[in-house]
């Protein structure tokens, strides 16, 4: 499906292209002139109409949301901006690992991204191969993400198939450079191999300077990215995040592969890590995915053609997208979030809901207005569904294994209340010994939890603050 939002100015799409110096964009005036086109990719689940709506002012060109009902869909409603294609690169819908490395080779040959499961191609991926009609299909990842069955399927009705794969992602990721890129790159773009959103993001940027990108372990280099490194000779290497999933001793490592130097870009979120890697970048179009899942983004790479991907929520919209919207677009953007929902009915006076099914927590102030709602992770049937009440606050607590912290907690189920050994409570996202968060604040809203209900920090340390003891907790389906 797309649908045309907004279109503002004359009826032919009007193009900029904007060159970033030291993160500073072109003048808003000057921009206004030219107007940008936003695409929105995925439906109204990941990306809400509201959203759209709000994005529609932020420019003075159209706004095209390109969805489809399911992954599969969404990435063929985009393959779509090809009429044909020589190349199409096949990647699994269901994980990231293989696809990682994948954003340069897409763009540099022109090759939309379609999505399939392993032993099937779904009907929508089918539909599209059969309307682009490539002359190649690259496989990406071994057998256990693209069955040999869908490989002989597909070589029986086109006329090359190529499967790029290793043992693992980070081999993936060094045969696919391996395959398009020749030794003598003049730069190479790095990200973890542990999580999509920096990869998502430095794929489009990493093809607009005809670059490949290679994947590494948070405190490790990986041989297979250190043996391509040492065959492309890049002279410098950009790494793609924070020190917290790039590390760096990481970076002082690849220094010996780059003679020019190594930089980082890098936000303090998924969110301006995005943001970051788009100031510099031109193209006429700016893309706005979720940055919650993989698949969207992943399949957008392709038709960005060196233009930028910037995340949202299906909740919000952050300051450092809006103001990288409003660089692209000249068009002034604040950030967007979304109403919260009315909270549930149960209980009166101050107290704290907390729905398992909706992984939300709302506090109610004494007089019934909402101070706050948000979205946390907590466990499946864990409270079991019941009243409770807050007994017992600490600034830090540890779990009683594997050097865990946890940071806020505020108890509110006793150890051995119907069988449980240990006291349930929020509190902050948990930290390994290492210093590493056991999950992101993006993935809040899922299920994660082995029983408390984990929280952002900010969330955690204002519910310590707001909650004193005997606060009311019901805990609801």
């Amino acid at each position: 499906m797309r649908s045309r939002i907004a279109r503002v100015g004359s009826l032919v799409t009007l193009v900029i292209s904007i060159v970033f110096v030291g993160g500073i964009g072109m003048a808003p005036a000057e921009a206004e002139t030219l107007g940008a086109e936003i695409v929105v990719v995925g439906g109204s689940a990941v990306v809400p109409d509201k959203l759209a709506t709000h994005l529609e002012t932020c420019t003075n060109g159209a706004l095209t949301r390109v969805a489809g009902t399911n992954r599969y869909e969404t990435a063929a409603e985009i393959s779509r901006d090809w009429a044909s294609a020589d190349t199409v690169i096949l990647a699994t819908g269901s994980n990231y690992p293989d696809a990682l490395g994948a954003g340069p080779v897409a763009v540099l040959n022109n090759a939309p991204i379609l999505l399939t499961a392993r032993d099937t191609v779904p009907g929508p991926t089918a539909a599209a191969l059969e309307r682009l009609a490539p002359n190649r299909i690259i496989l990406l990842g071994g057998t256990a993400v693209i069955s040999t069955a869908i490989e002989n399927a597909l070589k029986s009705q086109y006329p090359e198939v190529l499967r790029l794969a290793g043992t693992q992602r980070y081999e993936t990721a060094a045969a696919v450079s391996a395959w398009q890129f020749t030794a003598g790159a003049a730069t190479a773009y790095i990200t973890t191999g542990e999580n999509y959103p920096d990869a998502v993001v430095a794929g489009s940027r990493a093809a607009s300077e005809g670059a490949p990108l290679l994947l590494v372990n948070r405190n490790s280099l990986p041989p297979s990215t250190a043996a391509e490194l040492q065959r492309l000779h890049p002279d410098r290497i950009v790494i793609v995040g924070s020190a917290t999933v790039v590390a760096e001793a990481v970076e002082a490592e690849l220094a010996h592969y780059a003679p020019g130097g190594v930089t980082r870009i890098a936000g303090a979120s998924r969110h301006s890590t995005a943001a970051a890697v788009a100031a510099g970048m031109s193209g006429s179009r700016t893309f706005i995915v979720t940055g919650t899942d993989f698949p969207d983004g992943l399949a957008a790479t392709p038709a960005t053609h060196g233009a930028p991907i910037l995340f949202v929520s299906n909740a919000s919209m952050t300051a450092a997208t809006a103001d990288a919207v409003s660089h692209r677009t000249g068009v002034a953007c604040g950030p967007w979030t979304a109403p919260p929902p009315p909270y549930p009915q149960v209980g009166s006076g101050k107290r704290i809901i907390y729905s398992n099914s909706a992984q939300r927590v709302w506090l109610v102030n004494q007089d019934g207005s909402l101070h706050d709602t948000y979205l946390v992770s907590g466990r499946v049937g864990i409270p079991h569904y019941a009243t409770y009440r807050v007994f017992s606050k600490s600034v830090n607590a540890w779990a009683p294994y594997g050097g865990i912290t946890m940071k806020y907690m505020v108890r509110f189920v006793h150890p051995h209340t119907w069988g449980n050994q240990w006291s349930y409570g929020f509190h902050a996202i948990p930290h390994y010994a290492n210093g590493q968060p056991m999950q992101t604040e993006a993935q809040l809203g899922t299920r994660r939890s082995g029983g408390c209900v984990r929280q952002s920090d900010a969330k955690a340390y204002a519910l310590y603050q707001w909650a004193p003891i005997g606060t009311p907790v019901h805990a609801i389906p």
